[in-house]
């Protein structure tokens, strides 16, 4: 790695562990601490503000990266990883400016038992449900995969895909402070636009019959954003304003929390501790449907509820049926 930029980039953690604190870093601590000048300290902050990061001089005390800094930053989502009680030997975290998807990524890797979290500031190939593309536009989402090794029966990896929307949809909503909703199976909405979809995926082996790795891929639209012609009235933002009260970095670092906590090394997923609020934010329950399966005619239903594996419980005028794969869209 070139020395000016593992500089940079030592200056950062510094910076985002002492944010942590509410505490300024001072030149000489610095210096001290990495071993540099004061001079060289000096150029190292120059040029990460440069880049972007909004680092404040206060005289006499040092120097304070703001909060609203929204850059995405490996340094600053492991310093609030860190601070909440996962540590970097628990979890491999990277964060690259580019690539084509997130998910295609993580299959690359040689995983040893870690779980991983990649995140991108831009996918050119960014992928939904039945090979559908979703737009990845630099500097404006969350592409988020976190992998983990499964220690729970097999049954219940379709489960995750459901936890996930839980877990994202509580994550949002707390941070942003917009109202939120889930639509079956795993998308969240503001409105009636689509802020995020999540896709899970599983590396198998033939031998054992298993996973050996499941893959959970979030794509959360963030900050305003002009959507292509055909997204109009489809897609959002989370939010809408040009001075969030939130970063990017934030929303990561606690998503990322709380997907650790929830799914890895869990020898069993308690489903219960998810499905009521699964349940309460589902905004089709109650609503009329359009639903479409593999191989059969789009068809209209009532939509009654979900059950305790989070499949959908549908009413057409001939029978009641549990949906446990297809997708549905609201019949307006």
């Amino acid at each position: 790695m070139n020395s000016s930029i593992s500089t940079r980039k030592k200056i950062l953690a510094y910076l985002a562990d002492a944010r942590t604190q509410g505490v300024p870093v001072s030149g000489a601590a610095l210096a001290s601490a990495l071993g540099i000048s004061r001079n060289a300290v000096w150029k190292a902050i120059h040029t990460l503000q440069e880049e972007g990061y909004d680092i404040q001089s206060i005289q006499s005390k040092g120097y304070i990266l703001s909060s609203s800094t929204d850059i995405l930053s490996e340094e600053l989502i492991q310093g609030d990883l860190s601070a909440s009680g996962i540590p970097e030997n628990q979890l491999l975290l990277q964060v690259l400016d580019s690539v084509d998807s997130t998910n295609n990524y993580c299959r690359t890797l040689d995983y040893g038992d870690p779980a991983t979290a990649i995140l991108a500031d831009r996918q050119t190939g960014g992928r939904g449900r039945y090979g559908r593309t979703f737009e990845s536009p630099k500097g404006t989402g969350i592409y988020l995969t976190y992998s983990f090794r499964p220690y729970f029966p097999l049954s219940q990896v379709t489960h995750v895909t459901s936890i996930a929307a839980v877990l994202t949809h509580r994550v949002l909503e707390k941070i942003s402070g917009e109202k939120l909703g889930i639509k079956w199976v795993n998308d969240i909405y503001k409105g009636n636009l689509k802020i995020c979809g999540i896709l899970t995926e599983g590396l198998g082996s033939l031998e054992s019959g298993n996973f050996e790795r499941v893959i959970v891929g979030i794509g959360i639209n963030c900050l305003k954003d002009s959507f292509p012609p055909e997204l109009a009235g489809k897609a959002g933002s989370l939010t809408e304003s040009e001075h969030p009260s939130f970063t990017r970095n934030q929303i990561a670092a606690v998503l990322i929390a709380e997907l650790h906590r929830a799914l890895n090394e869990q020898s069993h997923l308690d489903t219960s501790r998810y499905l009521e609020e699964y349940r309460k934010n589902c905004f089709i329950i109650g609503r009329n449907v359009t639903v479409s399966e593999t191989g059969k005619e789009p068809y209209t239903a009532y939509v009654e509820g979900v059950d305790s594996v989070f499949r959908l419980q549908v009413k057409t005028p001939e029978e009641h049926r549990l949906l446990s794969g297809g997708e549905v869209s609201l019949k307006l």
